[in-house]
């Protein structure tokens, strides 16, 4: 009897945990969705009206020439939104510090540039 009442137990106890949503990293809660967005709004606030070059003012800024915009990845900045240098040609993908990578710079002032070559 002791066997059977176990058995039962260790199948409810299997059945609720399974029946259980598990958490993951990429939860999408409004708690967690809204959380990720408080750093960027504080960050926003000193960015100012007017995006400056990507390569300037310590930004070091990953460009984009889809949409002319790059953002900062570091300095005062970090975070924020600046013009992308990319230009109307491509450069070569292994000059200008560009160390291109199937057509997109990887380094240097260019990163995220479009580039001819390797």
């Amino acid at each position: 009897m002791q066997f059977k009442i176990a058995t039962v137990f260790t199948l409810l106890a299997v059945g609720l945990v399974s029946a259980m949503p598990a958490t993951t990293s990429t939860d999408n809660s409004l708690k967690v969705r809204a959380a990720s967005f408080e750093a960027p709004l504080q960050l926003r606030a000193q960015c100012g009206e007017k995006n400056g070059p990507c390569d300037q003012n310590g930004c070091q800024g990953v460009n984009n020439p889809a949409d002319g915009l790059g953002y900062c990845t570091a300095g005062k900045y970090v975070g924020c939104p600046c013009k992308a240098i990319c230009g109307a040609k491509n450069g070569p993908c292994n000059k200008n510090g560009c160390q291109g990578f199937n057509g997109v710079c990887t380094a240097g002032k260019y990163i995220g540039c479009y580039c001819n070559g390797f």
